[in-house]
């Protein structure tokens, strides 16, 4: 039976930006933290260790306060986070990034709007590490939410993903004859829930993957977009059935 595919919502669902302090002329230098705040991040991490627990702190993103928790990062000496955005802050002053900010699904898919995204966050960055600081795009997933699109079988996919979006060497054929296409073919109980391009570390990957799957039994705390899908129905089975399609692009640490 042939249905239509049918596009429920599209927007960046992973921004991630790197933070430069810079002079007056916005080159960009190397990372010095000031001192009362590098004290006050110390503090917090202390009473997050003591109380074994995360430790409020004076910093708010619309509205509500990011905690501090008991463990950095990987290059990272601080963490804090609200269900909206996640701050990483290195203490290094030997590095030019001094700080890194995550925004979560929820906040973008909320705004909906990425200037307003980068305004908002742009200044409240700037109540932390004062007004000369850069912002420099690390990591930028994009995502397409849609109804009515079926995978078919195995056999379907090796026949239909033929080509890529980037140029590779061409490889020989593996014993099933599959030349090009996906790099895998993700099942659950025989199933089809996802189909990876590339490489998710590499400067530009995708992925094609059935989101309620992932929401059902790995993301509970992403139900939330079933409000904004409407509980769409799939016109053949009568079930809810939301695939994805999410292209991503990661920089390293550069300017």
């Amino acid at each position: 039976m042939n249905t239509t595919v049918r596009v429920l919502g599209a927007f960046v669902d992973t921004l991630v930006l790197n933070i430069y302090q810079t002079r007056a002329d916005f080159q960009v230098i190397k990372g010095r933290l000031d001192g009362e705040l590098l004290e006050e991040l110390k503090a917090l991490k202390e009473k997050a260790q003591d109380d074994e627990e995360p430790a409020e702190s004076r910093f708010a993103f619309c509205g509500a306060p990011l905690l501090m928790t008991a463990k950095g990062g990987e290059g990272f000496q601080w963490i804090l986070k609200n269900k909206l955005l996640t701050l990483a802050v290195n203490r290094s002053s030997k590095m030019q990034l001094i700080a890194q900010v995550r925004c979560s699904s929820e906040y973008l898919w909320s705004v909906r709007d990425l200037g307003k995204v980068v305004h908002e966050v742009f200044g409240f960055l700037v109540t932390i590490f004062g007004q000369r600081i850069k912002l420099q795009v690390s990591a930028c997933d994009l995502a397409a939410d849609v109804v009515g699109l079926h995978l078919g079988t195995l056999t379907d996919v090796k026949r239909n993903f033929v080509t890529r979006a980037q140029l590779t060497e061409e490889r020989p054929l593996s014993e099933d004859g599959m030349i090009d296409g996906p790099d895998g073919i993700k099942q659950r109980w025989g199933r089809i829930t996802g189909l990876p391009f590339g490489a998710r570390n590499g400067h530009v990957s995708a992925l094609l993957y059935n989101k309620q799957h992932e929401i059902k039994y790995k993301s509970k705390e992403k139900e939330w977009f079933y409000d904004l899908w409407r509980v769409a129905k799939d016109a053949e089975t009568g079930e809810p059935f939301v695939g994805r399609g999410r292209g991503d692009m990661a920089r390293r640490n550069a300017v």
